[in-house]
């Protein structure tokens, strides 16, 4: 493939991206349609189709990306209380997330079940997260980190809470008595 051809895909899957984040926090799962992604992308409908099947593909898509941009974000953070405060302000503040917690609460739910049964791929992320910050990297430091960030995605609370807890947390995970 060209690199051309690569930019086009790379351009059509972020618009994508986006415009089905931006359906997300305005309808919510059962507001998300292809046409409606479409529309909002501003895409010809049929080029909604080239870079993703359906709507399950596409959600695949904006999961994988927001999954790469909150690993982005962890990595930037220069301490462990600075990191997580950073994601868990992330999750509190996206839209895509907020729109779910107000129209699909069951969803985001199931969502946050599936995160905090650990799956391999997730542990090793935030482990090795966990170890470019300086703190315990063991898996259940790593457990106790998704428990805590998981609990944003439902409940937001404030910002100062967020910052205490990521304080907290951050506090914990340095301690040498973790387990």
């Amino acid at each position: 493939m060209s690199a051309a051809g690569s930019t086009r895909i790379a351009t059509t899957r972020a618009a994508l991206v986006n415009a089905c984040r931006a359906v997300l926090a305005e309808k919510g799962l059962r507001g998300l349609t292809m046409s409606g992604v479409a529309d909002a992308s501003g895409l010809a409908r049929a080029t909604v189709y080239n870079p993703v099947r359906d709507r399950e593909e596409l959600l695949l898509l904006v999961t994988q990306t927001m999954r790469a941009e909150l690993l982005a974000q962890a990595l930037s953070g220069s301490s462990a209380r600075n990191g997580l405060a950073d994601i868990a302000e992330w999750i509190a503040q996206d839209p895509a997330i907020s729109g779910l917690r107000r129209f699909n609460p069951g969803q985001l739910v199931q969502i946050a079940e599936h995160i905090v049964a650990f799956p391999d791929d997730i542990a090793v992320e935030v482990m090795n997260v966990l170890g470019a910050w300086g703190v315990h990297s063991d898996l259940s430091a790593a457990e106790a980190a998704i428990r805590w960030l998981c609990s944003y995605l439902l409940t937001p609370g404030s910002a100062a809470e967020r910052e205490v807890g990521a304080e907290l947390l951050a506090a914990t995970l340095s301690m040498d008595h973790v387990r």
